[in-house]
């Protein structure tokens, strides 16, 4: 197991934490993530105060901004306790090198989750709010829907993005290898490029896009091997 912790929606270890007091289990996330990095389990609602199980909320856009309120009892508003949570909660996350997201949930939605009209139509979609805190604070933490990693390509690319944010954020790039396949050199000398953070994620998100499944498969079990060498 690699020395790297990646935070997830703690549904989808199977705890029956959501709001209708079941899980959400996802194999990839158990079995080949808990193989290779430490998993961070967290569910907002819960860890906010909220009971198991629970009134389903949704996000509503009013004049004065989003409100998180109930989605069957429209008296039900736990913006200010839901806001507080995560806006402390994340404070003590930038140990994390990646998050795993729950689709369309008003916390931990990446991107999917819908924006309501106090008529109850979908206007738009938006993080949820521990998502958008946490990208807030962290903006160039690699995360991921969880349907998403049933992509053989998107399960490699968000690895490799976690290991090189690790790599940038704890200053332990690899030296250059002269056996390195092309393509990987490019990755060492970019983890070594006294560039900043943001621009180094940028270029190593640029560079995994490029890469089939092969080439990120390669470098994939070589920066591990490399890691599991230091």
């Amino acid at each position: 197991m690699l020395p790297i912790s990646i935070g997830l929606s703690r549904c989808l270890l199977g705890d029956a934490v959501r709001y209708d007091g079941k899980g959400k289990y996802s194999e990839t996330c158990s079995d080949l993530f808990n193989k290779t990095f430490s998993l961070y389990p967290i569910c907002p609602e819960v860890e906010a105060g909220f009971s198991i199980p629970r009134p389903a909320i949704e996000l509503v856009q009013h004049a004065s901004g989003i409100k998180i309120i109930g989605r069957d009892d429209k008296q039900l508003d736990v913006t200010e306790q839901l806001n507080n949570y995560c806006d402390n909660k994340v404070l003590s996350l930038g140990f994390l090198s990646g998050y795993i997201f729950t689709p369309r949930s008003p916390s931990c939605g990446f991107a999917s989750t819908p924006i309501k009209s106090i008529d109850g139509e979908t206007v738009f979609h938006h993080s949820g709010v521990f998502a958008q805190a946490l990208l807030n604070k962290y903006p160039t933490l690699p995360v991921i829907e969880e349907p998403n990693l049933s992509s053989l390509l998107a399960m490699l690319r968000f690895q490799l993005q976690v290991i090189s944010y690790y790599v940038i954020h704890h200053s332990k790039a690899p030296q250059p290898s002269a056996d390195l396949v092309e393509g990987n050199v490019t990755l060492d000398l970019i983890l070594q490029n006294e560039m900043s953070m943001e621009n180094k994620m940028s270029e190593v998100n640029e560079l995994f896009r490029k890469m089939n499944a092969k080439q990120l498969h390669e470098q994939l079990m070589k920066l591990k091997t490399q890691l599991n060498d230091k």
